[in-house]
């Protein structure tokens, strides 16, 4: 083998060593990314549930029943709809991340947000803040909570005034 043919051997050698290391590169940068979402959606998700007190265990409960929602002070409409708020804020962010390929699409199954959509529209609560809370979320996670809407949704008891954003 001559010098000239020993030099390009070494450069294609070169390239592909070069090819491998980016490619070792970005699958680690890909599994930290992934890390770091789980991370950021866990604290978020814990946050969340930190604030479940007796109070929104009850609010939770009753928010499927017409007679006791229909009694709700101002504060309990406020405090499911922060509850509420704070569910679809970080359903929305995991949703985005598994569209960008951050996180895998069995991610919301993993985390326990693959259900909520149903979780969702079974609550009279949920159904009476959608159409303010519908304005400021993104299009694909209003398509995934719209496609799973039953035909026939419970009613809004009350007129909504005064929760934040409604």
């Amino acid at each position: 083998m001559s010098g000239k043919g020993i030099r390009e051997t070494l450069a294609a050698l070169g390239v592909v060593a070069s090819l491998v290391f980016v490619g070792m590169e970005v699958r680690a940068s890909t599994t930290q990314a992934r890390a770091a979402a789980y991370k950021e959606i866990g604290i978020a998700t814990a946050a969340v549930h930190l604030e479940i007190d007796e109070w929104m265990v009850r609010l939770s409960v009753e928010q499927r029943e017409p007679e006791s929602v229909a009694e709700w002070t101002r504060f309990d409409w406020h405090k499911s709809f922060r509850n509420w708020l704070g569910v679809l804020r970080i359903w929305e962010t995991l949703q985005l991340q598994v569209e960008q390929g951050v996180l895998p699409s069995e991610a919301l199954e993993r985390l326990g947000y693959s259900n909520t959509a149903n979780m969702a529209w079974s609550s009279i609560a949920f159904t009476c803040f959608w159409p303010a809370v519908r304005q400021n979320t993104s299009a694909p996670l209003i398509s995934l909570i719209e496609a799973a809407a039953p035909p026939e949704r419970p009613d809004c008891p009350t007129e909504v005034r005064g929760v934040p954003g409604m």
